[in-house]
C-alpha cells in the first residue's frame, strides 16, 4: 500500500509541479503581452507627446510672424498718419493764405468801386 500511496503522492505532486509551471508560463506570457501593451502605449504617449510639442511650436512660430507683421503695420499705419497730418497742415496752410488774398481782393474791389472805377 505505501507504493501506491507513494504513486499517489507522486502523480499529485508531479501534477501540482505541472500546474504551477503551466500557471508560471502563463502569468510570463501575459506579463509579455501587459509589457508590450504598455509599452505600445509609451510609445504612443510619446509620439502623442512629440506631436503636441511639434503643433506647440508650429502655433509659436506663427504667433511670431504674426507679430512681426502687426508690427510693421503699425508703423506703416504711424508713418502714414504723419504724412496725412503734416498733409493736411499744409493744406490749411494754404487755405488760409487764398483766404487772405481773397478778402485782400474783396476789399480792392470796395475801394475800386469807391473810386467809381
Amino acid at each position: 500500500m505505501d507504493d501506491a500511496k507513494s504513486d499517489v503522492v507522486d502523480r499529485t505532486s508531479v501534477s501540482l509541479v505541472d500546474h504551477e509551471e503551466r500557471r508560471m508560463s502563463d502569468l510570463s506570457d501575459i506579463w509579455s503581452v501587459v509589457s508590450s501593451v504598455d509599452n505600445h502605449l509609451n510609445g504612443d504617449n510619446q509620439l502623442s507627446s512629440l506631436a503636441a510639442e511639434q503643433e506647440l511650436y508650429n502655433i509659436q512660430k506663427e504667433c511670431e510672424e504674426k507679430d512681426a507683421i502687426i508690427k510693421e503695420l503699425t508703423a506703416a499705419a504711424h508713418t502714414s498718419s504723419t504724412a496725412d497730418a503734416k498733409r493736411i497742415a499744409e493744406l490749411q496752410d494754404i487755405l488760409k493764405r487764398k483766404n487772405m488774398v481773397i478778402s485782400k481782393l474783396k476789399k480792392d474791389m470796395s475801394a475800386l468801386k469807391q473810386m467809381g472805377c
